[in-house]
């Protein structure tokens, strides 16, 4: 069984679970609705097809991830559907808000706004593949995988301006 090594790390919005293979980053989540052992399970279901040891990352991919380098390897697991829609979140411009429906023209797929929706809940690169920048088309902050305080804790270290809390 091929294996992944696990990292929990702390971001400057919070505590996050990596998953990597080498520097290749499969997963990154956040503790916020889930504590760090439901975070760790949700993550081991996911990746049940391997082996999940605790390990180390480098101190340099961390700084590569928290300033969202160019340079990062994505080890994308999902559906082509789902990839489409997270490559069109890559594409998304830091410090902007955007709809559903516009993920969804920029994904294209203008009609299918429900299961881009979806695909965008099931992103597995948090922070990196910028699911956080997607909102109602009312313009509220909608939800969150990791939780909305997550959500807007990261908004707040882009600098988008999300409540007056911040």
């Amino acid at each position: 069984m091929d294996r992944l090594t696990y990292s929990f790390q702390t971001f400057p919005f919070g505590k996050g679970l990596i998953i990597t293979r080498g520097e290749e980053i499969y997963f990154i989540g956040f503790e916020g609705k889930l504590t760090s052992e439901a975070l760790l399970q949700e993550a081991k279901t996911r990746f049940s097809q391997y082996e999940l040891i605790e390990g180390a990352i480098t101190p340099f991919l961390l700084e590569q991830i928290v300033q969202k380098s160019t340079q990062l390897s994505l080890r994308l697991v999902g559906t082509p559907f789902q990839q489409k829609v997270w490559g069109a979140l890559l594409a998304l411009e830091s410090g902007k808000l955007y709809s559903y429906k516009e993920v969804a023209k920029l994904a294209g797929y203008p009609k299918a706004i429900r299961a881009v929706a979806t695909a965008i809940g099931q992103n597995p690169i948090s922070f990196v593949i910028p699911c956080h920048r997607v909102i109602t088309s009312s313009g509220e902050i909608g939800g969150y995988h990791w939780g909305i305080e997550v959500k807007e804790r990261i908004l707040a270290y882009e600098g988008v301006l999300v409540s007056s809390e911040f």
